[in-house]
């Protein structure tokens, strides 16, 4: 609340149960991924994140709807936190374009990444999905992300495509999935 554009803000080891929004640019980092938790105690959003250039790491984020909310967030950065036990989501994105997700642990979520309606140009990078119906989603008219150097195992699908086109997948390790890469109505 008291924060001010591009403003770093450092959190010290700790359970916090609440829903954090954040509408400013902000760098949001913690002492240590394992004992820096937020908790939404299964109510709401964790963590949702409607301004542009937003860095958020070393957090555990658990127990909410959604994990992380990228809500028309672009240029965001999400990267080295643990990111379990959401009802739908680890991490979704709507709206929101050259966003890195990189080094997280996504684990036990109904999803664990979830890019929807004109996500585009987003980089999901060596990231370790497990344990989730779909591991990594990417849907509804976006296209252009790269998802490179993951890996994504113990999914019902590890890596679904749905009418999404020009993505880039590559140097992967799926395993122990039903369907490894899963592709519907999606061109390049």
């Amino acid at each position: 609340k008291h924060a001010s554009d591009n403003d770093t803000i450092f959190v010290f080891s700790g359970t916090y149960y609440e829903n954090v929004v954040v509408n400013k640019t902000l760098c949001l980092t913690a002492e240590n991924r394992e004992d820096t938790i937020i908790d939404a105690r299964g109510i709401g959003d964790v963590l949702r994140i409607e301004a542009d250039n937003v860095t958020v790491s070393n957090f555990t984020i658990r127990y909410g709807d959604n994990g992380i909310y990228l809500s028309g967030s672009h240029g965001s950065t999400i990267r080295s936190n643990n990111i379990t036990k959401n009802r739908y989501n680890g991490i979704t994105g709507y709206s929101s374009t050259f966003s890195n997700i990189e080094w997280n642990i996504i684990s036990n979520n109904g999803y664990g990444i979830n890019l929807a309606h004109y996500c585009k140009e987003n980089t999901i990078q060596e990231n370790t999905v497990t344990n989730n119906t779909i591991g990594i989603y990417l849907r509804a008219d976006q296209g252009n992300n790269t998802v490179q150097g993951n890996i994504v195992q113990n999914n019902q699908f590890a890596i679904d495509i749905h009418f999404s086109n020009g993505n880039n997948i590559m140097d992967n390790v799926l395993t122990n999935s039903e369907y490894c890469i899963y592709i519907t109505s999606s061109t390049g």
